[in-house]
């Protein structure tokens, strides 16, 4: 769940290194299937607001 004090635009999530991808949603967001590895698996993501300003990006990598 992501928050502003503006309006939340988009959230943009990566897995595994993969390209960036606009997620469904801005408030409780989702996203296609991931096809996890054998091994570390990493998703980061961020969000922008209405005027651009973009999120730190965060990440969580787990064990498949």
């Amino acid at each position: 769940k992501c928050s502003d004090n503006g309006t939340v635009a988009a959230v943009h999530h990566q897995f595994n290194g993969g390209s960036w991808t606009l997620a469904t949603g801005t408030t409780s967001w989702t996203t296609a299937n991931l096809p996890l590895i054998t091994g570390n698996n990493t998703v980061r993501a961020y969000a922008t607001d209405s005027n651009g300003n973009a999120s730190k990006t965060n990440s969580i990598t787990f064990k498949h």
